[in-house]
C-alpha cells in the first residue's frame, strides 16, 4: 500500500458518541508538507505577511486544496466507553480497546463478565476469535479502523454477536464474510472504500443493512434468504443498477439510494409490498417503470433531483403515501389521479415545468405544505382555495398574476413564500400578506405596498 503524508483537515461529525478526524491525502510529500506550511502562515492569527504576498499564497493553497485524492480519518475512543485497562472495566457493559499493538485480543477481557458492548479503535487485531463467545453478554462490537495489513479480519463463530459495526481506511481491512456471525441482525459498513459487498449470504437475520458512503456499483443480494430485512442503506455510493434479486425482499420498508448513478429501476420493483419509504435523491431517472405504482404501503417517496418527465395516472395506487417529493425534476403536468391521495401531507413539486395543476377541486385536504415554486405558473389552481390545513405554502418564483383572498383565511398557516412573481394589483396581495402577518404569520413576500399617486 502506498503511504501518504496525512494534514489534518477538519473535524467530522460523531457517530454513536465517537469522534473523528479527517485528514486529506496527497499524491506528493511535498505537496502535504507545502500545505501545512501554507496553512500555519495563511490562518495564523498575526497575519504577518503583506497583502500582495498573501493573495499569492492563496492562489497555492487552494491549488493543493483542489490536488488532494482522497481522504483519511482517525477515530477516538467513545467517551461512554470504559478502557478495558480501567479497573472500572471489571463492571461496565461497553468497554473499548484504543491503539492496541496486539494482534491479538487482551486476554484480559475475557474476565469481563459484564460486558456487552466492544469497540476496537485503531488496533492492530487480525481476528475476533470464537472464545469471545465466553462473553455471554457481548452483543455488539465496534471495529473503527483496525489494520490487519495485507489480509482482512478474520471472524470466528461469533454466537452471541447480533450488530457489528465497522468503519475503515482501506477495503482489504474488511472482512470479506460475514458467514461466521450466524445470528447477526445490524451490519454497518459505511464508508470503507468498499467496490465490492462481502458475502453477507448466510447472514439470514438481518433486519438492517448499512452499506452507505462506499465506491459500490452494482448492488444485489438474493432476496428471498432475506426474510427478517427491513432496512438497506445505500446512499453515497456509486451504483448504476440494482439487481432483480432486492425485488424478493419480502419485509423490506425502508430502502435508501439517495446520491447514486441509477438510471433504471428493477422491473419487479412493485414486488416490494411491505416498503414504507423510498429514497432516491440525485440520482439519473427519466422513468418510473409501471410495477412501481403497485407499492401500495410507500408513505415516504423522495425523487428530489432526477430527470423524470412524467408521473403515471396508476400513482393513485399509493393511497398510503404521505409525503411526496418530486422537485427538482423535468415535469410538465402531473396527473389529476394524484388528487386522489387522501393521506397526502405534503408535496414538493418546486423547480420543475409546470404551468397548471389539473388536481380537481375539493382533493388533498390534509396538505400541510405545498411547494410548486420555481414553475411557470400565471394562476394558482383551484384546490388550494380549499387547502385549510396548509402549514406551509411557497408559491414564489413564478408568473402569478393574482393571489386568491382566501389565502388570508388559512388559519393554520405559518410561513407563505410568494416573492418574485408579477402580481397586477400588489396592494390587494399585500393586503393578504398584512392579514397574515397579523396572524402571526411569516411571510416573505419581496415588495412593499404601492404609494397612490396624488393630484
Amino acid at each position: 500500500m502506498k503511504k501518504y503524508m496525512l494534514l489534518l483537515l477538519m473535524v467530522a461529525t460523531i457517530t454513536h458518541s465517537k469522534s473523528q478526524t479527517v485528514y486529506p491525502i496527497f499524491k506528493s510529500k511535498n505537496d502535504s508538507a507545502l500545505y501545512y506550511t501554507l496553512q500555519k502562515e495563511l490562518f495564523s492569527s498575526t497575519g504577518a505577511s503583506p497583502v500582495v504576498e498573501r493573495d499569492s499564497l492563496f492562489e497555492i493553497y487552494e491549488r493543493l486544496r483542489n490536488s488532494i485524492i482522497g481522504s483519511k480519518t482517525i477515530f477516538s475512543k467513545s467517551e461512554k466507553a470504559v478502557d478495558y485497562n480501567d479497573e472500572a472495566a471489571k463492571v461496565a457493559s461497553f468497554i473499548c480497546i484504543n491503539n492496541y499493538k496486539g494482534k491479538k485480543l487482551p486476554k484480559s477481557i475475557y474476565q469481563l463478565n459484564q460486558v456487552d458492548s466492544i469497540e476496537l479503535v485503531e488496533t492492530k487485531i487480525k481476528r475476533l476469535p470464537s472464545s469471545l463467545n465466553k462473553l455471554k453478554n457481548l452483543k455488539t462490537i465496534y471495529v473503527l479502523n483496525n489494520n490487519t495489513g495485507a489480509k482482512s479480519l478474520k471472524l470466528g463463530k461469533l454466537k452471541n454477536v447480533k450488530k457489528l459495526v465497522i468503519r475503515s481506511n482501506e477495503k482489504d481491512w474488511v472482512p470479506s464474510s460475514f458467514s461466521s456471525v450466524q445470528n447477526l441482525e445490524h451490519l454497518d459498513i459505511r464508508n470503507c472504500r468498499l467496490e465490492k459487498l462481502p458475502d453477507i449470504t448466510s447472514n439470514q437475520q438481518l433486519s438492517t443493512l448499512i452499506a452507505k458512503e462506499n465506491n459500490l456499483t452494482y448492488f444485489d443480494i438474493k432476496g428471498n434468504r432475506f426474510n427478517k430485512l427491513i432496512e438497506i442503506n445505500l446512499q453515497k455510493n456509486k451504483i448504476e443498477r440494482i439487481g432483480d434479486g432486492v425485488t424478493q425482499l419480502p419485509s423490506l420498508k425502508k430502502f435508501q439510494l439517495h446520491y447514486n448513478n441509477i438510471s433504471q429501476l428493477p422491473i419487479g420493483i412493485g414486488n416490494l409490498q411491505s416498503l414504507e419509504e423510498l429514497g432516491l435523491y440525485q440520482n439519473k431517472l427519466s422513468e418510473l417503470p409501471i410495477s412501481f405504482y403497485q407499492l401500495k404501503n410507500l408513505r415516504l417517496l423522495d425523487l428530489y433531483f432526477n430527470q423524470i418527465q412524467k408521473i403515471d395516472e396508476q400513482i393513485l395506487n399509493l393511497q398510503q403515501l404521505e409525503v411526496l417529493y418530486l422537485s427538482h425534476n423535468k415535469l410538465f403536468a402531473v396527473p389529476a389521479s394524484l388528487g386522489q391521495l387522501n393521506n397526502l401531507s405534503e408535496l414538493y413539486l418546486h423547480n420543475n415545468r409546470l404551468t397548471h395543476l389539473s388536481i380537481p377541486t375539493g382533493s388533498l385536504k390534509n396538505l400541510k405544505v405545498l411547494r410548486i415554486n420555481h414553475n411557470h405558473f400565471t394562476e394558482l389552481p383551484d384546490f388550494l382555495n380549499q387547502l385549510k390545513q396548509l402549514e406551509y405554502l411557497d408559491i414564489s418564483e413564478n408568473k402569478l398574476i393574482d393571489v386568491p383572498e382566501v389565502i388570508g383565511e388559512f388559519d393554520k398557516l405559518q410561513l407563505f413564500v410568494l416573492k418574485n412573481n408579477s402580481f397586477e394589483d400588489k396592494n390587494k396581495v399585500a393586503d393578504i400578506v398584512e392579514k397574515l402577518q397579523s396572524k402571526n404569520v411569516n411571510v416573505q413576500a419581496g415588495f412593499t405596498r404601492e404609494t397612490q399617486n396624488k393630484n
